[in-house]
């Protein structure tokens, strides 16, 4: 009592078998003579059938090997991955279907003299066991660990972006020289991948544009379409990088800019446009996303590498609003009085200095 009765612990392959079954299979004796044969499945780790779809093949296999006598008991296990964990009796019979019996873990290991937490812990945590299960996979499968290798038009797309990227030194450098709003809009102009590495998503379906008009109320620096199912409206304004984002004015300290005021009153005049003729802009919008996907170009639009976006256009459309201007100089106070704007803001924006925006760009 006490000490370990499994005497046989090997991953077995049935490929024989139409079944083409690869399992882990452990016999287990106990001092009454008592014999069983684990099956846990390992198709997580290696392409294989699974052992319920294939315990009947298996059991004949090992018979026929030689790894059980003909009293063995079958238990079926599946390890805590995806569906979750199971262990079961397998009732074999030649005469009826077969059936699965659920056991106690507890009460199986008290029968064959196993610790419980040894016998049960994860095949990846066996460092016999799984430099073998790499290596038949890979035999089975050599690209398995391989990247996906996705449509070459996606590849050329995404390649003819990179090389027209803006670097972020560059933009830093613009920044850091205090750069006013004309400045900024003629470079970011050349390169509005940016905007979509911050907001797009998913990340490679996107549509950028830039002065982009929204009915009579005049144009959006920056558009950006994304999403699934829902289409996400991004529009985008900016200002220069030439004033602090708080300032002191009309006797009140610690107060947006002024063209920051005139950056809110640009997007409540488009707000009230959209959702004065809401189904007007969705048929829009939609109608412009479809021009781009099928080649043509519209206000300096760039597509995203995936050449068009899962998106219904009769589903309602999303709009979110941000605004991006001026230099950060008290960083934790002026994020006080941005996180305090949002949430109050009607209708709902993302305001962001330069500073803050450039950290959330992860290219060089």
């Amino acid at each position: 009592m006490g000490c370990s009765m499994v005497i046989s612990d090997f991953i077995f392959n049935n490929s024989k078998k139409a079944s083409n079954c690869f399992c882990r299979v452990r016999i287990c004796v106990n001092g009454l003579g008592d014999v069983c044969a684990v099956l846990t499945d390992i198709s997580n780790y290696i392409s294989s059938n699974s052992v319920t779809n294939s315990v009947e093949d298996l059991h004949e296999a090992l018979l026929y090997k030689g790894h059980i006598p003909e009293k063995a008991e079958i238990y079926e296990h599946y390890e805590d991955y995806m569906l979750g964990s199971s262990f079961d009796r397998v009732i074999l019979s030649s005469t009826a279907q077969t059936k699965w019996v659920s056991c106690n873990k507890e009460r199986f290991c008290e029968k064959y003299e196993l610790d419980s937490n040894a016998f049960f812990a994860k095949t990846d945590a066996d460092t016999r066991l799984m430099p073998q299960l790499i290596i038949l996979a890979r035999e089975q499968d050599p690209f398995r660990n391989f990247p996906y290798s996705p449509d070459p038009q996606v590849v050329n797309r995404r390649i003819e972006i990179e090389k027209n990227m803006l670097k972020k030194f560059e933009l830093m450098r613009m920044i850091e020289k205090n750069a006013t709003e004309k400045d900024l809009l003629c470079m970011l102009k050349t390169d509005l991948s940016v905007f979509a590495e911050v907001y797009a998503n998913p990340d490679e379906e996107y549509i950028c544009f830039s002065e982009f008009p929204i009915g009579n109320v005049g144009k959006v620096d920056f558009v950006l379409f994304s999403g699934r199912s829902r289409m996400d409206v991004t529009l985008i304004e900016i200002k220069g990088a030439d004033f602090p984002l708080l300032t002191n004015r009309g006797g009140y300290k610690g107060v947006f800019a002024s063209k920051i005021d005139i950056a809110l009153n640009q997007v409540l005049d488009r707000y009230r446009y959209i959702y004065g003729s809401s189904d007007i802009f969705r048929k829009e919008v939609h109608r412009i996303r479809r021009d781009v996907e099928n080649g043509k170009c519209r206000y300096n639009s760039l597509l995203g590498p995936r050449g068009y976006l899962q998106v219904d256009p009769e589903k309602d459309i999303v709009i979110r609003n941000v605004i991006i201007g001026g230099r950060t100089v008290d960083d934790l106070n002026e994020s006080r009085k941005r996180h305090d704007f949002e949430n109050r803001a009607t209708p709902p924006m993302h305001l962001e200095t330069w500073d803050s925006w450039l950290r959330k760009l992860s290219r060089i």
